[in-house]
């Protein structure tokens, strides 16, 4: 359990030892010895271990993203990352910054999320298909391309979106957009996202419940037409629960009786 680089210095145990009453764990090996402490904390403070390390190793362009370090142990070495999931990872934090907003009152928190939201907008703008949020989005010349994925160059060849966007970002999207707009959002954010969630809502509905890409096709994940919903069992529940719930977010956000037929339907 207490493997590789993250606990030991070397795989190989040769000696454990306990102190005050094992709530500290020592562990040798031939390399050197590890020190391990189970330390109680409150809520607040266990947060705040996460809080930092975001900051400080995890915001690319105001996406919440993956980090690794070019040089093993040297934090200084850290890389910020591109990933599939970009936006869904975004919108989880997003949202757990909005609770912290409203619970404590911080300025910070509300900045926080503030600056993901921003990122998360620009997701479906950067693509240029109203309605069509990207996965992620790189700087051209800043940021390295990861070698998976559809990858487009915006008009202006300053940056590149990832297409095939799936169901998993699509969730993200409708989960944060009520969190930030309930919570946070002032009259003028809120305007700009009942537009865009009309505008993803509206792709959805007229391409007959599916994310239509650049090329004109569907995305692989991006479905919940009730065809191909039925025809795949271990889908369909999912399926159904996404879209409704999807739809009930842009009811509650734009009032449009337009989503208000589809979910009845």
């Amino acid at each position: 359990y207490f493997a590789g680089k993250r606990w030991l210095p070397d795989d190989q145990v040769t000696g454990i030892g306990f102190e005050n009453h094992g709530s500290v764990i020592w562990i040798e090996t031939p390399k050197g010895y590890s020190r391990i402490e189970y330390k109680p904390l409150t809520l607040a403070e266990k947060a705040r271990v996460f809080e930092e390390r975001v900051r400080a190793r995890h915001v690319r362009h105001g996406l919440t993203a993956g980090s690794r370090l070019r040089v093993q142990g040297d934090l200084s070495s850290n890389q910020t990352i591109s990933d599939d999931n970009d936006g869904l990872w975004t919108a989880l934090y997003v949202a757990a910054e909005c609770f912290r907003y409203r619970v404590t009152g911080d300025s910070d928190a509300r900045e926080y999320a503030r600056q993901g939201m921003q990122a998360i907008m620009r997701l479906e703008e950067i693509t240029g298909i109203p309605g069509f949020p990207a996965r992620s989005f790189i700087k051209i010349g800043a940021d390295e391309q990861p070698a998976d994925g559809e990858w487009h160059t915006t008009p202006d060849g300053q940056w590149r979106w990832k297409g095939d966007t799936s169901s998993d970002e699509i969730t993200g999207h409708y989960f944060v957009y009520p969190i930030y707009y309930d919570l946070v959002a002032d009259e003028n954010e809120k305007q700009k996202i009942r537009t865009v969630v009309a505008r993803i809502t509206n792709h959805i509905i007229d391409n007959k419940y599916q994310l239509i890409d650049l090329d004109g096709k569907r995305t692989t994940w991006g479905w919940w037409d009730p065809d191909s919903t039925w025809a795949d069992a271990d889908e369909t529940g999912l399926r159904a629960l996404q879209i409704l719930s999807h739809l009930r977010v842009a009811i509650h956000i734009t009032g449009n009786q337009k989503f208000q037929a589809a979910y009845d339907e």
